[in-house]
């Protein structure tokens, strides 16, 4: 029943975290504005819904940590050299569970306010509570991992810290392919650096001033130039996706 027990603890708080939305797409307004039209890939795909409560449903943390999971994977596979002396099971496990805390302490916007710092212990001691579930001889590994995305401050902590930031980049690309943009200044009210990052690039749209809070985050923590081309090369693409440039202020 050891085992079980444990299972049990990872599979309640994996639960939890279904219910925590992600605020910040709901403080910037992208759920307000009605969809004219389905998105462009589901048009004659009877397996995607194109019905507008569906859509315009708001996400949560689970389905975030689903794709930042899956992004790491590809990282992983596409960029081999990058995980050598990785344990790649365990990096994905801390992708998959790299928000579990907020099952606890909810989502805070990451948006300069310290409201977001202020979380951090809490938030600390119930991702320590989680991996407490693993098998004994996989904790330290998992608390080590994890520290390293929280800080930053090695390649593969970099990694998933990307992957976690350009995930909520990519998902404002695909809201606008639906039609649907969030502005900061639908934010009550829009954090100081949400601002200053608006003024300078002359738009409030949260896909610009979002990817420009990444490129501080990136010039902040000394990411990694080779971590830094991954990202600008992903958003890239998906931008080129629905037609628009990559950042000229970048």
């Amino acid at each position: 029943m050891g085992a079980a027990k444990h299972l049990w603890n990872n599979f309640v708080s994996m639960t939890d975290i279904t219910y925590v939305i992600r605020q910040g797409f709901v403080a910037c307004g992208v759920y307000q504005q009605n969809r004219t039209m389905p998105p462009a890939h589901s048009i004659g795909n009877p397996n995607l819904s194109t019905d507008v409560e569906v859509l315009l449903r708001q996400e949560s943390t689970a389905e975030h940590s689903a794709r930042v999971a899956n992004l790491l994977s590809e990282f992983i596979l596409w960029y081999p050299l990058f995980f050598q002396d990785i344990d790649a099971f365990m990096a994905l496990k801390v992708a998959l569970n790299h928000d579990i805390g907020e099952a606890v302490v909810g989502d805070v916007l990451d948006d300069g306010t310290k409201a977001h710092e202020f979380k951090k212990p809490r938030e600390w001691a119930a991702v320590k509570e989680f991996y407490a579930n693993l098998p004994p001889d996989k904790i330290e590994l998992a608390l080590d991992y994890h520290r390293q995305f929280d800080e930053s401050n090695t390649r593969l902590g970099q990694m998933i810290r990307m992957a976690d930031k350009v995930d909520a980049v990519g998902r404002l690309i695909l809201y606008e392919k639906m039609g649907m943009r969030g502005d900061i200044y639908h934010k009550n009210p829009p954090s100081e650096r949400d601002e200053i990052f608006a003024k300078e690039i002359h738009t409030g749209n949260c896909t610009d001033v979002w990817a420009r809070h990444l490129k501080w985050l990136f010039e902040k923590e000394d990411f990694r130039p080779q971590v830094i081309t991954v990202a600008k090369d992903f958003l890239a693409a998906g931008l080129a996706s629905i037609g628009r440039e990559f950042f000229t202020w970048w």
